[in-house]
């Protein structure tokens, strides 16, 4: 399984630190957006063969939501919509090829296993704490977030 991550259009400071920091932990390869338009980005998974598309948008200067589509016949279609409601980045570069995956809130398990983000013994542990997603080495935390699923009702 292979994933694609991308910010949404003029990204600030924090929301590109934060995709780029994520990218080893939800398995993805980022993509520098640009000016790119969502029919582009379709075309390019497909062309590619990305199974899934991961958009990251900003609130008030922060990473603010996760969006993650598919793409058939170049067209996206929404599968999952997650809020960020809490954000912090350590100061210090975050490095680490693989990760160890020590969850216990369902919701993130759930998350991570959406993502196809594997379990193995690794460098550094994803944990949660109080729903808290934390990435640590040791004593040391670089970065913690919080999403909660959205969904959204249908109108008929």
């Amino acid at each position: 399984m292979t994933n694609l991550i991308t910010t949404s259009r003029k990204p600030g400071r924090n929301l590109r630190k934060f995709v780029r920091q994520v990218c080893p932990i939800f398995n993805t390869k980022y993509f520098v957006r640009g000016k790119t338009s969502v029919k582009e980005l379709a075309e390019y998974l497909e062309y590619e063969g990305y199974d899934k598309l991961i958009v990251v948008s900003e609130f008030k200067g922060n990473p603010g939501s996760l969006i993650i589509y598919t793409s058939k016949n170049g067209f996206f279609k929404q599968e999952r919509k997650y809020k960020i409601t809490y954000y912090k980045l350590s100061e210090k570069k975050m490095q680490f090829p693989k990760y160890e995956i020590e969850l216990e809130d369902k919701e993130n398990k759930d998350f991570f296993k959406y993502l196809g983000t594997e379990n193995e013994k690794v460098d550094a542990k994803i944990i949660d704490d109080k729903g808290i997603i934390k990435i640590k080495k040791g004593k040391d935390t670089y970065l913690s977030f919080k999403v909660e699923k959205v969904v959204e009702k249908c109108l008929k």
